[in-house]
């Protein structure tokens, strides 16, 4: 006995463009069993859903089938199509932006007033005028949706079309095509989504949302784009949490396969982006190279302006104060002396009495931010001076919001005022123009 369950195939909400011919959006209904339909119809076409007609009538010479789309469905055998399961939504079929509104609107109330659980849905653009088609597939574009559209079918070898094959096509001679969702399949809504996700800042899930899509395709060109995109968010990741190699093997990846990007992004774009890339391998080498240097103290500070524009202000305000002691620390560390293993015989004078005491159970001792500036102050080291100008080394200066903050010493959120207070302040005290600092890239799809 087989006790497998077979899974029921989802309902169907068909939303389709009727235009002047009545016959393409019976075929569609006919072949995709929609459980509900919601037509798209201009003022003038939407009499031919409910029209009464003859199946050969003769206009000028030709004979056309002029009945009405629910006509031809119940000569079909299909019966039961009555005014409870369809809708009809009329456009303004001049206007795109209010066809586009008023379809996408409709379509939504259509999917969240379903009462059957899930639901396929299906846009047939067969019918309706080039501006209906056209906001029907823009609607469509960021929906999981299948598209159907009838087509010419083949007639001695050639599309069965009047005019030569250039026509409309002949009735008895059409065939349904439904096809799934070019700009999911093809990856574009994917990386689309994805870069928008990076441009604000969210690297994690940029990343996530196109490793989901490359380890469901079947297609290796495919496979190998969006591994590349995969690496240049992976890239810019690792910077943002300072594992520079880390990044550096990322981009260059990115840079040998600039060509798997070049789907998605205009021409002027990749070589903007390409030259950017080989800008930011230049900049993680010096990283890399020179842990500790004027280059680290740059990437602080960028980071904690990627943090500020995030809204993260106690995470920004942390890197602030730490870009101000590891400053300190490099300008001690540039006269030969380490701030983490101070001597006795490397303390100043004018230091001596104070910090004598220290000495007493160790070597060296290790000196704290304020202590840096003081030593740096009495070095004679503009740093030291400008720190003290600027009242950092009051109890009530912008750096005792860091250890009043949540990450710190305190149960304070900071605020962005005060975040902006206290960048404004550092840069001052370091005497860094904001322009030098590291800009991730913005990708424009």
């Amino acid at each position: 006995m087989n006790n497998k369950s077979v899974s029921k195939p989802k309902d169907v909400l068909l939303v389709c463009t009727v235009g002047g011919s009545p016959r393409p959006v019976a075929l569609s209904i006919l072949h995709n069993k929609p459980r509900r339909i919601l037509f798209i119809t201009s003022q003038e076409s939407g009499c031919q859903i409910l029209k009464e007609g003859e199946r050969e009538k003769d206009v000028r010479e030709r004979k056309i089938d002029d009945r009405g789309v629910l006509q031809i469905c119940r000569e079909e055998g299909v019966n039961d199509i009555d005014a409870g399961r369809y809708a009809i939504t009329k456009v303004n079929h001049q206007n795109i932006e209010s066809c586009v509104s008023t379809i996408r609107r409709d379509v939504l109330r259509e999917i969240d007033n379903w009462a059957g659980g899930e639901v396929d849905v299906i846009f047939d653009f067969t019918g309706g005028t080039k501006l209906m088609t056209a906001a029907l597939a823009m609607v469509g574009q960021r929906m999981p949706i299948e598209f159907s559209y009838v087509a010419a079918g083949q007639s001695h070898g050639r599309d069965a079309r009047d005019k030569e094959g250039l026509g409309v096509t002949l009735d008895g001679e059409e065939n349904v095509l439904r096809v799934n969702n070019p700009w999911d399949v093809l990856g574009f809504q994917t990386v689309e989504t994805a870069a928008s996700l990076f441009n604000q800042g969210n690297y994690v899930a940029a990343k996530c949302i196109v490793e989901q899509h490359r380890n469901k395709t079947r297609n290796d060109t495919l496979k190998q784009q969006l591994s590349t995109w995969i690496n240049f968010f992976e890239g810019y990741l690792f910077w943002d949490q300072f594992d520079h190699n880390g990044a550096s093997t990322k981009i260059e990846n990115v840079v040998k396969n600039i060509a798997n990007i070049k789907t998605w992004t205009r021409r002027k774009t990749t070589n903007a982006i390409e030259a950017v890339l080989k800008n930011h391998l230049d900049i993680l080498k010096r990283l890399i190279e020179t842990p500790f240097s004027n280059d680290t103290l740059k990437d602080l500070l960028a980071n904690a302006k990627r943090r500020h524009s995030e809204g993260r202000y106690d995470d920004a305000v942390a890197r602030l104060y730490r870009v101000i002691e590891a400053t300190a620390q490099l300008r001690l560390k540039d006269r030969g002396i380490e701030s983490c293993c101070v001597k006795k015989n490397q303390i100043p004078k004018e230091l001596q009495g104070e910090w004598d005491g220290r000495f007493a159970q160790e070597d060296a001792i290790k000196l704290a931010l304020q202590d840096d500036f003081k030593l740096l102050k009495v070095l004679e080291e503009p740093l030291g001076k400008r720190f003290f100008e600027n009242g950092f080394d009051r109890k009530e200066s912008l750096l005792g919001l860091r250890n009043g903050s949540i990450l710190a010493h305190g149960f304070t959120a900071i605020g962005k005022e005060n975040c902006e207070k206290l960048w404004t302040a550092t840069m001052k005290l370091l005497e860094i123009d904001e322009s030098v600092l590291t800009e991730f890239p913005n990708i424009e799809i």
